[in-house]
């Protein structure tokens, strides 16, 4: 996701996804909603009223000194300012509980439904993801969303309604049409700036300023867990310059956000109080005609500065609407994409157990296979001998759907909806979580009791090594297995696919890291255990892999079988 990818989809289409949500969770943000315009009615009512009262109570005063007797009910108005107050910070605590309730079930709906979907993508797709893209998406993106209903769409809907409560209560006191049109105009460029100006000036300074958020949490990640490297390549001044670099973008990003906003609130603030003006000149004439009385001018001119008063937050609110549309399109990415390349071939009733079809793959120009075809028959023993760099890995990743033939077929003989479980795959990296050694051994078979875990220990020769170990099965590996030595990570990865028992098994340098006799002891082992099984093997040479009934290996971008 760059900076220009965002403008290749319109608005609309970037938002339907979250604004559907929206709708579908309804029955948590609507009670918020309705508090919001709750507390906005008696917030406006109680200056509305209290601005009567003063000025009634002012006149009445007057009135009392020159010696008139006058009748002014004191209670009615005091009552309603008192009911008004307490209304509206009734109104005001429980929109804060029942909103940020309603988020926090959002985000944790959102959160568990954006990750499920992930993990439903293809395996390519997930592959290429960076954990720190991963993080921005799950944690940063999905709280930039909050604002979508929080400050933007319930404050414009709260806003827009009472507007129409105010003009209804400027021609119920003056009774002229005239003055309803020109409220409504001043009111409308308020709001137009307020909201869909804030919008539109927001968009690329918002959205400029979510991505270097991430650049600066990408770069600042990679420096802390890169910086042992950096140091030793003499890098880490120049990369501690590139994260301030970022950072300064995203603080010029900030800045300019930030303008834009003061400048539309003074434009709302302007509007605003152009209407407060006028209602105040007509309403001085009217009183002056005797058409209105003072205290009914007093109520209109303090509801109007009321409502200028709600309005005024009205560009701060959507002037997050920048971010949230670039929010909203780095999660689509990652939550939602056409699968417009080919898959591999699911079928249990193949003749063998995998298969690679007239296979082409073509890397930065360079020929990496052509024309290759190639079968492992069910129970068969396969191994591909080749240097490194010439694509051997790269067969692996096809069959496992992590990388897609330009053209050609891949096929796995098992149901599409089982062959992960019927397929074990040691891989020429070994994969360690961060958890313990049996929460990484219990990744393949959940349920596994220690007894079965230690057997699988025991298998990998690596038993009586955690045996000496303080926790013993409850060891952390740390992430990325860095608390083991890389023989040990690769052992223990040899015991989860023992664990695991599958049908069919892939092997990718299976004893990297081993020295010659944990090596020459695996192996042995590994030949008994593979003897009922499927297995496809690469590696440099034979002798780093159990013995196998054929040998290929890669010459031209072909496999060619090598004479035994």
């Amino acid at each position: 996701m760059n900076l220009h990818s965002f403008t290749k989809r319109s608005e609309r289409d970037i938002m339907a996804p979250w604004l559907a949500e929206l709708q579908k969770h309804r029955r948590f943000t609507l009670p918020g909603m309705l508090l919001m315009l709750l507390t906005a009615i008696a917030g406006i009512a109680l200056l509305a009223i209290s601005g009567w009262f003063i000025v009634g109570a002012g006149i009445t005063g007057a009135l009392l000194a020159a010696g008139a007797w006058v009748y002014f009910d004191i209670y009615i108005a005091g009552a309603a300012i008192r009911v008004l107050a307490l209304l509206r910070t009734v109104g005001r605590y429980g929109e804060r509980v029942i909103n940020h309730d309603a988020v926090l079930r959002l985000q944790q709906q959102w959160r568990v439904q954006v990750f499920t979907q992930i993990v439903r993508q293809p395996s390519r797709f997930v592959s290429q993801l960076r954990s720190a893209d991963l993080s921005q998406r799950l944690t940063h993106d999905l709280s930039t969303l909050d604002a979508l209903y929080l400050r933007i769409k319930a404050p414009s809907v709260v806003a827009i309604i009472m507007l129409i409560a105010v003009l209804v209560a400027v021609y119920w006191v003056y009774q002229s049409t005239y003055i309803l049109i020109l409220s409504l105009v001043c009111y409308g460029a308020a709001l137009l700036g307020g909201i869909w100006g804030a919008r539109y000036l927001s968009k690329k300074p918002g959205r400029r300023e979510q991505y270097y958020y991430q650049r600066v949490r990408e770069h600042g990640q990679n420096y802390v867990e890169g910086l042992a490297e950096l140091d030793a390549a003499q890098a880490a001044a120049a990369t501690q310059q590139d994260v301030i670099q970022v950072g300064d973008a995203l603080t010029q990003a900030q800045a300019n956000r930030l303008k834009q906003q003061r400048m539309l609130s003074s434009w709302v603030s302007l509007w605003s109080g152009v209407v407060v003006i006028l209602l105040l000149g007509v309403g001085a004439s009217l009183v002056e005609q005797g058409q209105v009385s003072g205290p009914q001018v007093a109520l209109l001119v303090f509801a109007a500065l009321a409502y200028g008063e709600l309005i005024q937050s009205l560009p701060e609110q959507n002037g997050h609407w920048g971010a949230v549309l670039q929010a909203s399109e780095q999660l689509n990415t990652v939550t939602t994409r056409e699968r417009d390349e080919p898959e591999v071939v699911h079928n249990a009733e193949l003749v063998s157990a995998m298969a690679w079809e007239h296979i082409d793959v073509q890397l930065r120009g360079k020929v990496i296979f052509s024309n290759l075809s190639m079968q492992v028959q069910r129970g068969e023993h396969l191994a591909l001998l080749a240097p490194s760099g010439v694509g051997k890995s790269l067969l692996i990743s096809l069959l496992l759907g992590l990388h897609y033939p330009d053209r050609g077929l891949v096929c796995l003989g098992y149901e599409s909806a089982h062959w992960k479980t019927k397929l074990g795959v040691i891989e020429q990296d070994s994969r360690v979580l961060a958890g313990s050694l049996a929460e990484n051994l219990r990744i393949v078979k959940p349920h596994a009791t220690d007894s079965q875990l230690w057997d699988a220990l025991e298998f990998a020769e690596l038993a009586e090594t955690v045996k000496n170990m303080p926790d013993q099965l409850q060891t952390l590996a740390g992430a990325g297995g860095f608390r083991l030595s890389g023989g040990q990570a690769r052992r223990l990865q040899l015991a989860r696919l023992y664990l695991q028992d599958p049908e069919c098994v892939i092997l990718d340098e299976p004893f990297t890291g081993l020295d010659r006799a944990t090596q020459n002891t695996l192996k042995q082992r590994l030949e008994t255990w593979l003897a009922s099984k499927t297995c496809f093997m690469v590696a440099h040479s034979a002798d780093a892999l159990p013995p196998a009934e054929a040998y290929y290996t890669l010459i031209k971008g072909k496999a060619e079988r090598l004479k035994t």
